[in-house]
């Protein structure tokens, strides 16, 4: 039994909720939107304040989850279009490996579990994702996976690097710009976690992500303001 077949990790997939703020018809504001899971949940309303006079700023409908849920959902999170600017990341819940329990959940587990999605796969997800996102026309920006602190239940801290440049060789080949998202978080301090291990971020952390998000959607906008 494997993990990253595909067939089982379909049965962690929900439909999800609602998308971020809608613009009035007459909004004049580019649109951005972020798709990405939990730690871009965190960051996204600090680039909306960054960015409130430039970029109407929404993130995707709940959490993104790992590249299989975005091959089978991506009409739902892209749903609220259209958008000029999509932002968009996937890696953690690749990268995580788990352990089956009863009941038919799993429980992150490096040491017994199955990895999610395997690198090979995780390239052929982000290629089938990528041209889905090409599609809409939409501005595209890839946010590297940020790091994984030492004592992560369920995953390996070298593996960050590993699914990184994968997903770098897909967004070279496809022209699309990237933002170092892992170069930021590997800059913080133990205090930016709420604890050891753990792969989120306090909130001055998100904060300090979401500089560098809006930094690197700001170029965007000004091509925006541009055409």
């Amino acid at each position: 039994m494997r993990w990253s077949s595909g067939i089982l990790l379909l049965l962690m997939i929900l439909p999800a909720g609602a998308c971020g703020p809608r613009s009035a018809p007459d909004d004049p504001r580019p649109r951005v939107l972020i798709i990405g899971d939990s730690i871009s949940i965190g960051y996204t309303p600090y680039v909306a304040q960054m960015l409130r006079d430039r970029a109407l700023v929404a993130h995707c409908p709940g959490n993104a989850r790992h590249t299989w849920y975005g091959v089978v959902w991506l009409d739902k999170l892209v749903a609220g279009g259209p958008w000029d600017i999509i932002q968009f990341n996937w890696g953690l819940w690749d990268m995580c490996y788990r352990r089956p329990v009863r009941g038919g959940a799993s429980v992150p587990d490096r040491a017994r579990g199955q990895v999610a999605v395997g690198l090979e796969e995780y390239r052929r997800n982000l290629e089938q994702i990528v041209s889905g996102l090409e599609r809409t026309g939409a501005t595209l920006i890839w946010a590297t996976t940020t790091a994984v602190p030492e004592g992560d239940r369920g995953r390996f801290s070298a593996d960050v690097d590993r699914y990184n440049a994968v997903a770098d060789q897909v967004m070279r080949a496809h022209g699309i710009r990237i933002t170092d998202l892992c170069a930021v978080s590997r800059t913080f301090s133990a205090d930016l976690r709420p604890g050891p291990g753990n792969v989120h971020f306090t909130p001055e952390g998100y904060r300090q992500l979401a500089a560098a998000v809006a930094a690197g959607i700001k170029p965007c906008l000004d091509q925006e303001a541009e055409n």
